[in-house]
């Protein structure tokens, strides 16, 4: 797999293999990540190889592992799934598309330790700029908790755009929208 790294000033990204993701296990699924993410479902290993091997692997998901640049430590993960071409509603592997297209984006920090420091912003600004100039993605959806204040603070300092409350199943979530085209026009 490729490990391509993606070098910012406190993180770096780089993408994730199965190892990885596997080895985090115990982090993704930690009491503070499930206070922000009640509806995460809880898998087993077999379950998350096949995961995987289902959609990593063929590029309808895309992990990036997040890494403070000073210590090497992998402090949380950031995905892209659910990549739709300009005006189309199926949802296609990551590729290169000239025509654009739209994807959603999720972005989980492990410990609290690690909050409010920028590597979530910092995170995404490297995210949302390979998103574009790799993948030609021109607009990305995320959905939050919205007890999350924290979360909304930090998408809408990025340039998200809230998109009101959606239910799903019985969960609800904060649903926000960002333009990554009108975005790096402002460049």
């Amino acid at each position: 797999m490729l490990k391509q790294k993606l070098n910012g000033e406190k993180i770096y990204l780089k993408r994730s293999d199965c190892r990885t993701w596997i080895n985090a296990r115990d982090d993704r699924y930690s009491k503070e990540a499930f206070e922000y993410d009640p509806g995460m479902p809880h898998k087993s290993i077999e379950e998350e190889i096949t995961f995987y091997e289902e959609f990593v692997r063929k590029n309808l998901y895309l992990i990036y592992g997040i890494y403070k640049t000073e210590s090497n430590e992998l402090i949380g993960f950031i995905v892209a799934f659910e990549f739709m071409k300009t005006n189309s509603d199926i949802i296609e592997p990551f590729a290169y598309n000239p025509e654009g297209g739209t994807c959603e984006t999720g972005i989980g920090i492990f410990r609290a330790e690690n909050f409010g420091k920028g590597y979530g912003s910092g995170t995404y600004k490297i995210f949302l700029k390979m998103l574009k100039d790799k993948y030609n993605i021109n607009s990305t959806t995320i959905l939050t908790n919205p007890d999350n204040i924290r979360a909304k603070r930090m998408y809408l300092r990025l340039g998200f755009k809230d998109c009101g409350i959606i239910k799903e199943q019985q969960d609800e979530f904060l649903k926000m929208k960002y333009d990554i085209i009108s975005e790096n026009q402002n460049e």
